[in-house]
């Protein structure tokens, strides 16, 4: 009961800040996973039966990573919010 009360005042902050951690997690698992995939859809216009180079591969997954690290640090902030609700600090 106190949780949805929680929600219900603060649901700008902790509901956004959870579906945006969420969807930045799958997306950096996404670019973390097939890094060729960005590149096609980039270049797939402009060339044909091309494959991209080592460092756009390496590059894409280090975005990934970034990416995760964005999602995890979203969905903490959004869970502190909630504690922090529960247990202020004076």
């Amino acid at each position: 009961m106190i949780i949805l009360k929680a929600l219900t005042e603060h649901y700008q902050i902790i509901i956004p800040g959870l579906l945006l951690g969420i969807v930045s997690i799958l997306l950096g698992i996404y670019f973390f996973k097939k890094p060729e995939d960005s590149w096609k859809h980039r270049h797939r216009r402009f060339t044909s039966g091309g494959k991209p180079s080592e460092y756009h591969i390496v590059v894409e997954k280090i975005k990934g990573v970034f990416v995760i690290i964005m999602g995890i640090t979203m969905i903490i902030l959004s869970i502190l919010f909630i504690i922090d609700y529960f247990l202020p600090i004076f």
